[in-house]
């Protein structure tokens, strides 16, 4: 049992610009009364578009109407629209005639809307709401998201005509036994709402696959390396393996200088000794643990200095390989699932925020995330839970010593962190400190952390706990069958 903390711990509105097509009276009628159109005052019709009737479309009147540009609505009605810019003088020229039968001011109304998607399995989708997904609208697609993992199911319903999604190698769905896994992480992170299962935090998001096949360090690489130069991406990577790998680390920091962020699982391992496990516990990486439905660190989510902050990671509904099920989706656990909810909702502000590097993003991150364990920063969950509308809004925080220092080694490609007396030292990461928001000490280069190289499987399927089963490359397993 993961030990208690220290101290306790609308729907936007979806506006729809309509025009009415009938008219309500100014006053209120008598019940069960319609008093007709009515002429509103020149005050309330001044600085709006309005809604002219007349009593007789008279060729006079018909010449006023198109020199003002006006839309007819509804010849029935003899119903017109007047842009605002013509709208007085029409009024007045025509109001002397006598054929104005009402006029009122363009309205907009307010939709009641229901669950803004009508995918089947939205509404088990817990973790949207947990994050503030569901308080927001997406941006169009912008900076991607890369999945580095294996293979995507491209036929999927999730995938098969999904917009802005692109593979940097060829995909397979074969190579191991767990390869449902890179299809569950990219639909958790950028499902389209499309009528078909779920919905991910970013849907309309650009998507990128690497199939790093059976996950070799050197596909890994190659995968993070061809992300890379293509530009600024999130690169997600929801894997772990338990040494440091100077090469694995040499790859992230060139992705990191040439203007990318990488994110990467905390790990599965808090009740297996909490090992250390990498890329997580790397410099210059985002490394997120798994929260459950009550926003507390899950039983099995790692714990470390190098925890950057946390995201919903148990009971997710994702979509998994036609060739792994039938069905199409399974509900499953892991800080892996939690990685790409925190990736995709980066890309996310960063395609709402575009003028932030990625210094700034991977800061505003962690500074607004919600605090929800121990008071501020804690190994469980860092800096708290991913608020996306808190990441949206916020101002970026200043330039710290870790920011700069961030900003310094993706501007020279230097492994150097400051030391507590302001210099520069190289060090390893677990060595490495800087000052965080006000005035908190963390690993700022940072990794003293674990990254789940475990099984954490919950399978009640044959009934066999494999959660003390090592398995340094994929992080999770599924939990049960969802059928649709």
């Amino acid at each position: 049992m993961r030990r208690s903390p220290d101290e306790t711990h609308t729907r936007s509105v979806l506006r729809v610009f309509a025009i009415s097509t009938a008219f309500l009276a100014v006053a209120a009628p008598t019940a069960g009364a319609f008093s007709g159109p009515t002429i509103q005052s020149a005050l309330a019709l001044r600085g709006a578009p309005i809604l002219l009737e007349l009593r007789d479309s008279t060729p006079g009147a018909l010449r006023v109407m198109h020199a003002a540009r006006a839309r007819q609505v509804s010849s029935q009605l003899q119903l017109w629209r007047v842009p605002e810019r013509t709208a007085a003088d029409t009024l007045r020229r025509l109001t002397s005639t006598g054929v104005v039968a009402g006029a009122e001011r363009e309205q907009l109304a307010s939709a009641s809307a229901g669950p803004p998607f009508d995918d089947p399995l939205y509404s088990t989708e817990w973790w949207r709401a947990a994050v503030g997904a569901d308080a927001a609208t997406p941006p169009r697609s912008g900076i991607p998201v890369t999945v580095i993992d294996s293979g995507v199911d491209l036929a999927h319903p999730e995938f098969a005509h999904r917009a802005d999604t692109s593979v940097l190698n060829a995909q397979s769905v074969t190579d191991t036994p767990e390869d449902f896994h890179g299809t569950a992480v990219a639909s958790v992170a950028a499902a389209p709402a499309n009528g078909a299962g779920i919905v991910g935090i970013y849907p309309t998001a650009a998507l990128r696959s690497w199939d790093a096949k059976q996950l070799s360090n050197a596909d890994v690489i190659a995968g993070i390396l061809a992300a890379a130069k293509r530009g600024p991406t999130v690169i997600n990577m929801s894997l772990g393996y338990p040494q440091p790998d100077p090469m694995i680390e040499q790859a992230v920091l060139v992705a990191f200088g040439e203007g990318s962020i990488v994110v990467a699982s905390a790990g599965n391992d808090f009740q297996n000794g909490n090992p250390l496990i990498y890329p997580a516990s790397l410099p210059h990486v985002l490394t997120v643990a798994a929260t459950d439905e009550s926003n507390r660190p899950t039983d099995f989510s790692s714990a470390s200095e190098a925890v950057d902050l946390a995201a919903p990671g148990q009971h997710i509904v994702a979509a998994v390989p036609l060739s792994y099920d039938p069905n199409g989706w399974r509900s499953v656990d892991g800080t892996s699932f939690s990685a790409p909810i925190v990736s995709a909702a980066t890309a996310w502000v960063w395609t709402a925020r575009p003028k932030l590097d990625n210094t700034e993003v991977f800061d505003l991150m962690r500074w607004s995330a919600r605090d929800i364990w121990k008071s501020g920063f804690d190994p469980d969950t860092g800096f708290g839970l991913l608020d996306l509308p808190a990441a949206l809004a916020a101002t970026p925080p200043a330039d710290g010593p870790a920011g700069t220092e961030r900003r310094r080694v993706r501007d020279q490609g230097a492994r150097t962190v400051p030391r507590s007396d302001g210099a520069a030292d190289t060090c390893k990461p677990q060595q490495c400190k800087a000052a965080g928001p006000a005035g908190r000490d963390r690993g700022s280069g940072r990794r003293v952390s674990p990254m789940g190289s475990s099984a954490h499987d919950r399978s009640d399927e044959d009934g066999v706990d494999r959660r003390r089963r090592p398995h340094a490359l994929a992080n999770d397993r599924h939990v049960d069958r969802r059928d649709r």
